[in-house]
């Protein structure tokens, strides 16, 4: 995972993201602090 990510300039996370929205699933990305959440979910799409 780490080196799709990295090939991508992604991180692990936004790569699962996209791969949960790709195949149809609902992904409900969490985090403690809102601005990771934030960046996250913005960048897997």
């Amino acid at each position: 995972m780490v080196e799709i990510a990295e090939a991508h300039n992604k991180t692990s996370a936004q790569i699962i993201l996209r791969w949960h929205l790709q195949a149809g699933n609902i992904a409900i990305p969490g985090s403690s602090e809102g601005k990771c959440l934030i960046h996250t979910g913005a960048k897997a799409l």
